[in-house]
């Protein structure tokens, strides 16, 4: 209770050092490591040590929505948007009526670089495809044109 108090008091360096306490006397402690890793996130931009401290919540539960969230809008933020989809596709999955979920999910495919990375993954799949075809194509016809004329000039030299 004393350490929402801080945060209700926008005391987060002290919140922080309390949590960091609590979790040294019991690491399994879930919500320490969620709230910790909040503050982090959201007032200190730290953010290597606020996923180390969701990835801790994630081992003992790992369909807690509101850690996926903040992981999701953390990897949003530092253009990881492969990462902040794979997040928000669960989210759905586990509650697809969540319209922040969804918000989400569509800054995410809105993002000028996640269009272009679509785009030209989309266009690499698509020339891969059709050189492909083409040399399937290519190699049948050579082999069948091989073997006609083989077959041709044995017939006509047996």
């Amino acid at each position: 209770m004393y350490v929402s108090v801080l945060v209700e008091r926008n005391e987060m360096a002290e919140a922080e050092v309390q949590y960091r306490a609590a979790i040294r006397l019991d690491p399994t402690l879930i919500d320490a490591h969620y709230r910790m890793g909040s503050i982090l996130q959201y007032t200190r931009f730290n953010h290597y040590e606020a996923y180390q401290s969701y990835m801790r919540v994630l081992a003992f539960e790992p369909d807690c929505i509101e850690v996926l969230v903040n992981l999701a809008d953390l990897f949003n933020h530092q253009g990881q948007l492969v990462n902040a989809e794979g997040i928000y596709r669960k989210l759905l999955a586990l509650n697809h009526r969540n319209f922040a979920t969804h918000c989400g999910l569509g800054t995410v495919r809105a993002h000028p670089s996640y269009i272009h990375s679509y785009i030209y993954i989309s266009y690499k799949a698509y020339i891969h495809t059709y050189i492909h075809t083409y040399i399937h194509t290519y190699i049948h016809t050579y082999i069948n044109t091989c073997i006609h004329t083989h077959a041709y000039i044995y017939s006509h030299n047996g």
